[in-house]
């Protein structure tokens, strides 16, 4: 009985030490939390036994997987890009969405910081399609158009999902599955066969995806990491001075919102810039930032910005750089997409044109002329066309134009002019633009982003069936300009578009520099 005590006792004193010691490592997990994120890219393998192997347990911090291919393939280059001696000093445009993907927290559009953080997670949390879905057709994607609103019953990693609210799932645990284990988060590109994520199928439960009474709830230790991660910017400061015409306070505002990431990467390229003009290198390579929005947050973010350039940023205060501050006079654009009227029966053809932001004065009509006025810039902002993007079903060609310039032939001839079109081939074939947005996606109905090329290169780089049914075309001398279409479009993926799930630049502040310099290492820009 002594023994038996005594035994008891023993295990009693392991377990508790036991626990313990998991408490201890739970609180260590959460204060380092941003620190100890874990990033792993897994080599082709099947999407569930990659998701187990990566689950971690209840409690911590969930893992990232940015890809289930290799590294290998994640730098191939898609097809029709020119080669490498034409892709160096590029003058590189990065477009930059606002919502969702800079900043977190649209006060006046109705999404509280936390509103964001839960719905990104919920966009990176993938579940497995049901099998009554899992079905394609050659045309379209039906497994995605028919996943919207369903009912998921598992994670990807296999484990059942749970309510607290008392919706049921499906009570049948996978048997590989392992309990009280949180899945990985999965930022990349292409989508696990039979997989979506959480966001597209309950997208009326994105907002409190982390809640208590939501499945996400086990995500709710990287919802703390994503807090802790923002900004915490001191209180406003009051003003004291008579003579003070300004508000009584000093409001941070939405400093607090835009992301450390994006800042980052503004310092990084004025440092870069300095760099290269004092060592005299690369005269012709030049970087103009284009902020992209569907909404009303734009005066605001140029604000923010030239508070910014100006060191007047609380976390910043030593950073200056004047080509960085916006002015809305000269720098704020309203892009709008024209009808214009053809031969009867004939397709309707559209034309981008950039008004001035209160959409008072024409300032450039047609592809060319936009691109002049962009190449101008060092810094702008474009309120994009909404109204055009839903009309058309937001199919991708309607979305946010992005251009694919062609490259010169003949560096040694680039300055020859005989022709309006090789004018424009001398202004603009050493340009690059990339735009960095949260709402592209690798789908053929639905992505916000546009690309349009030049009409001999559209064709070049998509087989002939494939060439745009649309054929809405921009004349500007003898270059014309089509739409890409759906699949062109996706294929520009990571050359002209690069998604952004942002759970990614809020964890990791040097997030789109690496972007930057993947482009490089490429040799695209």
């Amino acid at each position: 009985l002594t023994s038996s005590f005594l035994s008891f006792s023993l295990y009693t004193s392991i377990m508790s030490s036991s626990d313990q010691l998991s408490s201890s490592l739970s609180n260590l997990n959460k204060q380092e939390a941003v620190k100890t994120v874990t990033r792993k890219t897994c080599l082709s393998a099947s999407a569930s036994e990659v998701a187990r192997e990566h689950s971690v347990s209840l409690g911590q911090v969930a893992r990232i997987l940015s890809s289930l291919e290799s590294k290998k393939e994640q730098q191939k280059v898609p097809d029709g890009t020119a080669n490498s001696s034409n892709k160096k000093n590029k003058h590189l445009f990065l477009h930059f969405d606002i919502n969702e993907t800079i900043l977190v927290g649209d006060e006046a559009g109705g999404d509280t910081v936390a509103d964001c953080l839960h719905k990104m997670l919920a966009k990176s949390a993938l579940v497995q399609i049901p099998k009554e879905f899992q079905h394609n057709t050659n045309d379209k994607d039906p497994v995605y158009e028919d996943t919207l609103g369903i009912q998921p019953t598992h994670w990807w990693n296999g484990d059942p999902l749970s309510f607290a609210d008392g919706v049921s799932c499906s009570s049948n645990s996978n048997s590989n599955s392992s309990e009280n284990q949180v899945p990985p988060l999965f930022t990349g590109w292409k989508w696990p066969a039979h997989c979506d994520s959480f966001y597209r199928c309950q997208k009326k439960r994105g907002k409190d995806f982390c809640s208590t009474n939501n499945a996400g709830s086990i995500y709710q230790p990287t919802m703390k990491a994503l807090q802790n991660a923002l900004p915490d910017l001191p209180p406003p400061i009051k003003k004291n001075h008579k003579n003070d015409n300004d508000n009584a306070t000093n409001d941070h505002g939405i400093l607090a919102h835009l992301i450390p990431a994006f800042w980052e990467t503004l310092i990084y390229l004025s440092k870069q810039r300095e760099r290269e003009q004092q060592q005299q290198q690369s005269p012709d390579k030049k970087c103009t930032i284009v902020f992209r929005t569907f909404g009303s947050d734009l005066p605001d973010v140029a604000h923010a910005v030239a508070q910014f350039a100006q060191g007047n940023h609380p976390l910043y205060p030593d950073f200056q750089d004047q080509q960085f501050e916006l002015k809305e006079e000269s720098q704020l654009f309203c892009g709008k997409w024209k009808e214009t009227v053809g031969d009867e029966g004939s397709q309707p053809k559209f034309v981008y044109q950039l008004w001035n932001y209160n959409q008072e004065k024409l300032i450039a009509s047609g592809d060319a002329a936009v691109l002049d006025v962009l190449h101008s810039q060092t810094i702008c902002g474009i309120r994009d066309d909404y109204p055009f993007w839903k009309q058309q079903g937001k199919l991708p060609w309607a979305g946010k134009p992005i251009w694919k310039l062609p490259s010169h032939k003949d560096d040694g001839d680039k300055n020859r002019v005989d022709s309006d079109n090789d004018e424009y081939r001398c202004r603009h074939h050493h340009h690059h633009h990339v735009l960095f947005d949260d709402n592209i996606h690798n789908l053929q109905t639905y992505s916000i982003a546009s690309v349009r090329a030049p009409k001999e290169e559209s064709r070049s780089i998509a087989p002939k069936e494939e060439s745009s049914s649309i054929n809405q075309q921009q004349e500007h001398g003898e270059l014309l300009f089509d739409f890409l279409t759906a699949n062109q479009i996706r294929k520009q993926h990571g050359v002209h578009l690069i998604r952004v799930p942002t759970i990614e630049p809020i964890l990791n502040k040097k997030w789109f520099i690496q972007q930057i310099q993947n482009l490089e290492e490429q040799e695209l820009v």
